[in-house]
């Protein structure tokens, strides 16, 4: 049994010195000794990223297990514990390589995947979204929404794919939520999780779509009207629809810190979810990558007094992003100043709890995976990465 001591990130989401023990990779005692104590280590949970594409060199719609690999080894070494790789729109025979690459993939012997984040499942984002607001998807492989493709695609990866984003307004869209709300096509998690994104539906559409079991949103802000006096677009029906949880790309590229920083307090830290969206030029050099058949431009620039990194495609639109997880983390906490408590929360039991992982990952609790970082207490740069118990 090995022991962390320090100030610890407990389950009603707020600090407290103490320890914790975990054993055989799960933890198996949380023990509070009193108020945080100044200069002690922060620890917490590892971060649960459901929307991201790539990272150091790889992009899950590679269609290969090395991919899956290599990004699984970036995310845990830079505190991304377990994360839901995101597919971009593809033609069918392509996304079919992706599916088989996580069906082979998850059947690789356990130490093989000892120091990658935890694969938990599959997120399609396309080809079901909007041409209109179809961002760095390639509009030639958009799609109406097709039960038949979604039944093949997952069968293929061994009914892996756990959610999937689309635009509620396509035609035959409605009827596709409840089939999928009702159970068919469902993933060895169960149900597949719907989000709306990429997508013109105006309040109304957005409303219905809710109502018939769509329960997330993909990035807010991005990929969707603006919310407007008159027109509130996804953006309102969000806002009122208060058990929907809600993506934010606050990586200082997507949004004004404004927007970001304002995010947490309409929505609420009880469902927003913090991603990265990131490709595979996240960690890597400034220079020129492909991102689902699009060379996207990565430079570094400055904003607002703050450095950030921005992919951008040839015509101006931004394009994924370059930041991983804990990049977010820490600029919610450092330059946003929003407090580490509710930004923890959102990098951790949210994202879980949006897809049904809140039973093995996202927290510090006895039984959870022994997922968890440290981080110095002044400025939150990571210290150790403890993944399924075993110190990276």
């Amino acid at each position: 049994m090995a022991t962390v001591n320090g100030n610890i990130y407990t389950e009603d989401n707020e600090f407290h010195y103490g320890s914790v023990s975990y054993e055989n990779g799960l933890i198996t005692d949380v023990s509070v000794q009193g108020e945080t104590r100044e200069g002690e280590d922060m620890v917490f949970p590892g971060l649960v990223d459901v929307h991201v594409h790539g990272a150091g060199g790889y992009d899950f719609s590679d269609g290969v297990s090395s991919s899956i690999i290599g990004m699984g080894r970036y995310e845990a070494s830079h505190g991304v514990t377990a994360m839901l790789p995101t597919t971009v729109t593809l033609l069918k025979d392509e996304l079919l390589d992706v599916m088989e690459a996580a069906h082979l993939y998850t059947g690789f012997w356990d130490g093989v995947k000892a120091d990658q984040a935890d694969f938990l499942g599959i997120h399609l984002e396309g080809p079901f979204l909007s041409a209109a607001k179809k961002g760095s998807h390639n509009a030639d492989y958009l799609m109406y929404p097709d039960l038949e493709l979604v039944s093949l695609l997952q069968h293929g990866s061994s009914n892996l794919i756990r959610m999937i984003t689309l635009a509620p307004e396509l035609h035959g869209a409605m009827d596709f939520i409840k089939s999928l709300k009702a159970g068919n096509c469902g993933s060895i998690y169960g149900p597949i999780i719907i989000s709306i994104g990429h997508s013109m539906a105006d309040y109304s559409v957005s409303c219905e779509a809710f109502s018939n079991g769509v329960s997330h949103v993909t990035h807010i802000y991005n990929a969707m009207p603006g919310y407007q006096g008159r027109l509130p677009g996804i953006i309102g029906a969000t806002i009122d629809n208060k058990d929907v949880y809600v993506e934010l790309i606050a990586d200082g590229v997507h949004h004004h810190e404004s927007v970001d920083r304002n995010a947490f307090e309409i929505f609420g830290d009880d469902r927003l979810v913090l991603i990265s969206d990131s490709m595979r030029a996240c960690g890597l050099e400034d220079g020129d990558y492909d991102f689902g058949g699009n060379m996207i431009k990565v430079s570094t620039t400055t904003r607002n007094g703050f450095t950030i990194r921005k992919a951008i495609m040839a015509d101006g639109t931004i394009a994924a992003s370059v930041a991983n997880l804990y990049d977010v983390l820490r600029h919610c906490i450092n330059d946003l100043c929003v407090p580490p408590q509710r930004v923890i929360k959102c990098a951790t039991i949210n994202p879980a709890k949006s897809i049904g992982a809140d039973d093995k990952v996202g927290s510090i609790k006895v039984g959870r995976q022994a997922d968890i970082l440290i981080a110095s207490p002044k400025d939150y740069e990571l210290k150790q990465v403890i993944l399924r118990g075993n110190e990276l």
